[in-house]
């Protein structure tokens, strides 16, 4: 998530400054903070699921229950959410190396010294947030992969835009091939709580066969085993009896973690929850991610918000809109309408990873038509402000869901229904464009963007919004 201020840079003055440092805030590129302030709201509708419930929860392949609402809230994150808000924050990230690199080269700069500063604060901001805070964290990896970005930014943005794309194609092949070795799994012996099968019959109550797993509570059969929940699993892994991350037994033990701890409970649950993402990262979403950062760089450079690239606005709003859209609202029904089958989760898989950045697109094409006519301006300008300190409200949206879920705070882990959920992310969301729109009248920075603009120009940023450098 590349969560600095975007700027678009003046022509370099005769006798550029030695130290190369941020530009005015007043040639800021709105568009991207006001994608950027609505990319956090559909970020959180996803990752909430991950805050609040077990891990195993999130590969159930329908709503838990036949409530209307409950059903309205999956199928809507789902279909405007889920694969769409990752693939947007990527394009921004690499729109805005792109973007500081014209900018520090334009001042007189070493660009490579500062973005090496750059990512080395955010590999170290993504490794504490995983680790201490929660697993599903996305900073880390974009340490890693802008460092293949920064050495590549200079390529051609047509071949640029090509690489992006081709890293894309691959990525979502990749993830495809591993849906498909999951669903052929879960197909050997019985089914697991989440598989269709399990979840049959249950309308009326809205329960499954993993409720029980997700109690927090010992099961009776247990009453001889460790006592720590993570020791169960250990000892349920050696034994054979532990499945995929959605069996009951690690559903159980990781609910009882969360919400009783201690912290050390958590934290063994929570770095092996974040190893098998990064598993996940380098079987196909990181190559995705990667591409995304290739091809926000490449639109970037071939002047999409520029007066000569407005043309091209349209035609990519309209092509999310006819061929994304459709495509990403099919692929959540296909495993339901079709069975869990490898072939099934493969093409559900593909659908998302194709689709979804299309429907990113077409959010960002919108939002900068929308900016280009002064549509709406007094809900722009809200969400540029939250988009201006999008690392500071990303990271409070953590501190705010743990708090709420997690022992340390309210201890509901596994607790609220997906309408309550989705009730809390608004509230949350609501409560952020508030504190932004009130920072942002006195301070040039959010809290953690200060901090990480004053690591990577490695000097003090000046933090009222009076402040000149």
């Amino acid at each position: 998530m590349d969560s600095s201020t975007i700027e678009v840079e003046p022509a370099p003055p005769p006798a550029p400054p030695a130290t190369p440092a941020p530009g005015p805030a007043t040639s800021r590129l709105l568009a991207i903070d006001v994608t950027r302030g609505l990319a956090l709201l559909g970020i959180f509708s996803v990752n909430i699921q991950l805050f609040a419930e077990p891990f195993g929860t999130y590969m159930q392949p329908g709503p838990e229950s036949s409530d209307p609402l409950t059903v309205l809230c999956y199928y809507f994150v789902k279909i405007f959410c889920e694969g769409k808000f990752y693939p947007l924050f990527s394009m921004l990230f690499g729109m805005g190396l792109a973007l500081q690199m014209h900018s520090v080269i334009g001042r007189g700069g070493n660009f490579y010294a500062v973005y090496v500063r750059r990512l080395a604060w955010l590999f170290f901001m993504g490794l504490t947030h995983a680790l201490l805070l929660w697993y599903g964290d996305i900073l880390f990896v974009y340490s890693i992969a802008g460092v293949v970005l920064m050495l590549c930014v200079r390529i051609d943005p047509r071949t640029l835009l090509s690489l992006g794309v081709g890293l894309a194609l691959f990525g979502a092949v990749l993830q495809s091939g591993f849906g498909a070795l999951g669903a052929a799994g879960q197909q050997v012996g019985n089914p697991p709580a989440s598989s269709p099968a399990a979840i049959a019959d249950t309308s009326a109550t809205g329960e499954t066969n993993g409720a029980a797993a997700t109690s927090g509570e010992p099961s009776p059969d247990m009453d001889a085993a460790p006592a720590t929940p993570f020791a169960r699993w250990v000892q349920a892994f050696r034994d054979g009896k532990i499945g995929p991350p959605n069996s009951p037994i690690w559903m159980e033990t990781e609910t009882e973690a969360y919400r009783h701890g201690p912290w050390s409970q958590t934290f063994y649950f929570r770095a092996l929850s974040w190893v098998m993402f990064l598993l996940v990262c380098l079987l196909g979403i990181g190559w995705h991610v990667l591409g995304m950062f290739f091809i926000g760089a490449a639109l970037l450079r071939m002047g999409l918000f520029t007066t000569a690239g407005e043309k091209w606005l349209p035609r990519l709003f309209f092509l999310g809109l006819v061929v994304g859209l459709p495509g990403a609202a099919v692929s959540p029904f296909l495993i339901g309408w079709a069975g869990m089958h490898a072939w099934s989760a493969a093409l559900t898989v593909f659908l998302l990873m194709v689709c979804g950045p299309l429907v990113s697109l077409m959010y960002l094409t919108g939002i900068a038509l929308l900016v280009r006519r002064g549509i709406a301006r007094s809900v722009t300008n809200v969400l540029a402000n939250v988009g201006r300190m999008a690392l500071t409200n990303y990271l409070m949206q953590t501190v705010i869901a743990t708090f709420v879920f997690y022992h340390w705070g309210l201890g509901q882990f596994a607790s609220w229904s997906r309408p309550e959920r989705c009730a809390l992310v608004l509230g949350v969301y609501a409560v952020q464009c508030v504190i932004s729109v009130l920072w942002m009248r006195h301070f040039r920075f959010g809290p953690m963007e200060w901090l990480w603009r004053t690591v990577t120009y490695w000097r003090a940023q000046p933090m009222q919004a009076t402040q000149r450098l």
